[in-house]
């Protein structure tokens, strides 16, 4: 009885739960409720007696299909709180459960939460793969949600629809099931590519459903399994009620069963605060393992619930994944996103070892194993610092279009562990002198340099040059960089730390207008659904796009688009991310793009996942410059839409590149995990004196919260809402947000006056063109010391600007070469 109405009071503490048994305080009142049977014959009488009950509710339609699973039997029943009193003392009746809502875990409210800041320790969370031979393949997951798009392109036939307990409707109704399993499995953002899901409906539209539901799903769940013959699947639950004995009865037969039921741990109040998961249900049963979430800076996620039934936590805020359409993605929050993390490392654990027993004490401690331990921030409130992180989790964290990443494990550290530096060197090293520090890297017992040959030396394409910058990748104690800063020969040393795209801010839309290229080409609003450009549009101009690769087949660049090379070891030469496929859309496409002949070369630093190291950036700009010196033509940019953690190597390497002749074009960012703006000149290449800077406005002509800003912003471009190529569709496009997308316009722009002129230009006279031509003082809003200026695109009419016909539309006129050279040159001076 006790435990009857302690379940039946928890109902009220959640809204939606409330709805359902508001008024069943009344002893009269009929309400639906869940009995719990012995096993037969011993309930036979109570479940004659329920017959009696419910047969005089005839306009409630119960179910008479008892749901068992193992051990456990469950009748669905209608009746008033006297009659479940009086049944409830019947023998053969177990206890007797209220019926209550079930909700998925996902869109967290938000609230604002105090900045905190990021230790570096944090930041070695980049670093680590797990399992990497190991994908999950053999290994079973069932998505209990409101279905999946099982014909979605991303899950290439790896999810299977098998039972529906809401309605008539065999589809995903809401996507949030669809999200999940995307990943789970996706090909772009899945953690367990290999695994395959099997679909079980247990929420409706509205991402609601009811424990009978729920209980109808686990019960098909736990048959499936047995008849199956597989001793081991996982179930993933990105969904919670308020405390409910029953669901976690049945969440413990499921596992005797052998599976593993993951729980995501709820997502707090309305308010987006946190709330204890020990009082929700699945989140606090004992045998499932329950995740928490954090925020891309490592930091514990306020909206995420807490405590002592929290096992583990992983990435669950600005998650990216897919949507119920096959062209879009979507961006979302909540600790519904964090499981799948877990559920995909569990995926992989299971498929690397066949005789790892599902046992939960055991897994859970298999899980927490791979976990890094102390590297979370905030006000944890009891819940265990342990954070699950990928390399497969980089596209997915949209502020850096962090995706997947595959999950790590301390045992397989990547190359890139804690020790990863860079030592910057004085002067270019001779044999001799690399030979030597090859053998004095070798002595130490703390470090160590990639190295091969018999003659232990380092060899030389291991050095990386960039004009009279030269950088050799090593692993060093930290005790020891400073002894090493010292010597004579060195110039500095720095951390080799991770570097990502800066990627979707906000949740992307299926078919919002293009307005992108309308707005740069006029001065004011409205938009007048034209864009003008010089017919030469770029022509012979080379852009080199440092990001994830270019889907070089799209027929969109019509065999402009080349691949320069790879510098992530291992990586295929295709973009396998997305990214810089988008990205060189806007820059080079004949449908989005601003310079429509202009050549790209694809320099990919980042990997599927959109998240790259330090040593591999440079090693790109490396390629691109000595690729450039080998060139002829000599009008070409870089674009870099991409950003890390303020580094002065970084930012020399711009130094370099611009001084042999290159403009780099670098995104300012995106602000923190809370789509907050930041200062621009705490990251690079945006901080790099040489580079031209790019933040973001929307079709408002106002600068998104996101946007990060300061004096280190050069000009401003369209970044919200853009659309541009799919890689994985040749016909296929989709709408993102980000300072990522305002860069590759500024950087069409220099095509396009590159393209007017037969000869080099300097990059600092071709960026103090491109700033003096922008449309000035029409952003609305605190800038917070971002110039007022936009971009403006038509370096063909400048001379006629200049005149004071700036505000009208003009046919094209094309500017001689010695006229733009002479321009470049008058406005290097005055501007």
């Amino acid at each position: 009885m006790l435990f009857m109405y302690r379940c039946l009071c928890l109902c009220f503490l959640v809204p939606a739960c409330a709805l359902l048994v508001q008024h069943s305080a009344n002893a009269q009142e009929i309400a639906p409720q869940l009995v719990v049977l012995e096993k037969a014959p011993a309930s036979a009488q109570a479940q004659s007696a329920i017959g009696k009950v419910t047969a005089a509710h005839a306009n409630h339609r119960d179910s008479s299909a008892i749901i068992e699973i193992g051990a456990l039997r469950v009748l669905p029943a209608h009746m008033t709180i006297a009659e479940s009193q009086s049944l409830a003392r019947m023998h053969g009746v177990k206890y007797i459960a209220p019926e209550m809502a079930v909700t998925a875990y996902g869109e967290a409210s938000m609230a604002p939460v105090k900045r905190t800041s990021v230790a570096e320790s944090a930041l070695s969370l980049y670093n680590i793969t797990a399992y990497p031979d190991h994908d999950g393949t053999g290994i079973t997951i069932y998505l209990l949600d409101t279905g999946v798009d099982v014909y979605h392109t991303d899950l290439h036939g790896r999810a299977n629809w098998a039972f529906n307990a809401v309605n008539n409707a065999d589809y995903d109704e809401s996507g949030h099931g669809t999200a999940v399993a995307g990943l789970l499995v996706g090909e772009r953002f899945g953690f367990a590519k290999g695994a395959r899901i099997i679909s079980a409906k247990v929420l409706d539209a509205h991402g609601t459903g009811t424990v009978e539901w729920l209980l109808r799903g686990l019960e098909f769940v736990y048959k499936a399994h047995i008849s199956s013959g597989e001793k081991r699947a996982i179930i993933n639950l990105s969904l919670g009620a308020s405390e409910n004995p029953l669901l976690n009865d049945a969440v413990t037969e499921v596992t005797k069963a052998g599976i593993v039921v993951v729980a995501a741990a709820g997502n707090g109040d309305q308010h987006g605060r946190g709330l204890d998961a020990c009082g929700f249900s699945p989140a606090n049963a004992p045998d499932a393992i329950t995740v928490g979430a954090t925020d891309v800076q490592a930091r514990f996620a306020e909206f995420s619930n807490y405590g002592t039934c929290v096992h583990v936590l992983a990435p669950g805020s600005h998650i990216h994944s897919i949507s119920r359409n096959n062209n879009t993605k979507m961006m979302r929050s909540g600790t519904s996103f964090s499981a799948p993390v877990v559920s995909g490392l569990i995926a992989r654990i299971l498929a690397q070892d066949p005789t790892t027993t599902t046992e939960p004490n055991q897994i859970r401690q298999r899980v927490r194993d791979v976990a890094a331990k102390g590297v979370v921030h905030g006000e944890l409130r009891g819940t265990p610092n342990e954070l699950i992180y990928s390399q497969v989790q980089r596209i997915l964290w949209a502020p850096w279009a962090i995706c997947l990443a595959i999950l790590s494990i301390p045992a397989v550290l990547s190359s890139h562990a804690n020790d990863a530096h860079l030592i910057i060197l004085k002067d270019r090293p001779s044999a001799s002198a690399l030979k030597s520090l090859h053998g004095q890297l070798l002595k130490a017992d703390d470090a160590s340099v990639h190295a091969s040959g018999a003659d232990q030396t380092i060899p030389d394409a291991q050095v990386i040059s960039i004009g009279d910058l030269h950088i050799i990748p090593a692993k060093l104690e930290k005790s020891k960089v400073k002894d090493w800063e010292q010597r004579q020969d060195v110039h500095s040393v720095e951390t080799d730390i991770p570097v990502r795209v800066f990627q979707g801010a906000l949740q992307t839309q299926s078919n919002p207008p293009t307005w992108a290229l309308e707005r740069i080409d006029q001065r004011n609003l409205p938009l007048d659904n034209q864009y003008t450009y010089p017919v030469s549009a770029g022509e012979g101009v080379t852009v080199y796009v440092i990001d994830t690769g270019i889907a070089l087949s799209n027929p969109q660049f019509g065999g402009r688009a080349t691949w320069g090379t790879t510098t992530i070891d291992g990586a295929p030469n295709a973009d396998d991310n997305g990214h810089g496929t988008f990205v060189a859309g806007l820059i080079g496409s004949s449908g989005y793009g601003v310079a429509k002949r202009v050549n790209m070369v694809a320099v990919k630093s980042l990997d599927m996942n959109g998240e790259g190291y330090l040593s591999d950036v440079l090693r790109g700009m490396e390629w691109t410059l000595n690729n450039y010196r080998g060139r002829s033509d000599k009008r070409a940019i870089v674009n870099m839409s991409l950003g890390l953690v303020r580094s002065r190597v970084m930012n020399l390497a711009v130094a370099e590149l611009n001084r042999a002749g290159l403009l780099i074009v670098a995104a300012a960012g995106n602000g923190d995990a809370l789509g907050r703006a930041e200062n621009a000149c705490d990251y690079s290449p945006a901080s790099a004196d040489e580079a031209l800077t790019v933040g973001a406005t929307d079709r408002n002509d106002t600068v998104p919260a996101w946007s990060n800003y300061g004096n280190c912003v050069s000009i401003l471009a369209p970044g919200n809402e853009i659309r541009s190529l799919d890689y994985m569709a040749p016909d296929g496009s989709y709408v993102d947000s980000g300072t990522s997308f305002s860069a590759p316009l500024v950087t069409g722009v220099g095509a396009l006056a590159l393209g007017l002129s037969n000869q080099a230009v300097d990059p600092g006279q071709l960026k103090s063109f491109l700033l003096s031509i922008s449309t000035r003082d029409v952003i609305q809003g605190n800038l917070r010391g971002t110039p007022n200026q936009l971009l403006y695109n038509r370096v063909d009419v400048i001379r006629l600007s200049s005149q004071g016909t700036s505000g009208h539309r003009t046919s094209v006129v094309r500017l001689s070469v010695a006229a733009l050279v002479v321009a470049l040159t008058v406005w290097a001076f005055i501007v």
